[in-house]
């Protein structure tokens, strides 16, 4: 997730010199050393240099404190203070959005733990409801399974034949 750029203002070079009191031959020369960052637009068949106002801000501020004028400032310094201060600026715009991207991240971590933490919970509860299912499964069978003398009527009708039965063998045997 990037970061929204910095909005730049652009103005004509007439526009930032009365902004900011830098005269217009200095800023035209800047901008056209590429000290500043500027574009060409064309209106009505005629090209206009606009310049960013922020960096002839940031020039005139730079110029002021050192205590020397526009005309003679020293080029080289003054471009080396404006690629430090625009590399300041797109890294501050870098940070701003690793910072952000590092948020959603942490949410997305959050967000995982948090699901983690609702689906452990209801494995429990399905673990815990499948033993409950399955231990009434097995009393059920257990209680359709049938003894093989369910009464003591049926146990005793049982010695009885049993016991008429050996009776008979008895009486057989015994006359033989």
């Amino acid at each position: 997730m990037a970061a929204e750029p910095v909005e730049r203002r652009w103005v004509r070079i007439e526009e930032a010199s009365a902004a900011s009191g830098v005269p217009i031959a200095s800023i035209r020369h800047w901008a056209q050393s590429n000290l500043l960052e500027a574009r060409v637009e064309r209106v009505q068949r005629r090209s206009l240099m606009l310049v960013d106002l922020d960096e002839v801000l940031l020039a005139q501020a730079i110029a002021a404190k050192s205590d020397t004028t526009f005309v003679s400032q020293d080029e080289r310094w003054l471009s080396l203070t404006l690629q430090l201060s625009s590399l300041l600026v797109s890294a501050q715009v870098r940070a701003l959005a690793a910072e952000t991207a590092l948020q959603h991240e942490r949410q997305r971590v959050q967000d995982m733990e948090t699901w983690l933490g609702d689906k452990a919970r209801f494995d429990e509860v399905e673990h815990l409801q499948l033993g409950r299912l399955l231990a009434l499964a097995s009393s059920e069978r257990e209680s359709r399974r049938l003894p093989l003398l369910h009464s003591a009527r049926a146990l005793s009708l049982l010695l009885y034949g049993v016991a008429a039965l050996v009776f008979l063998v008895l009486l057989l045997t015994g006359r033989s």
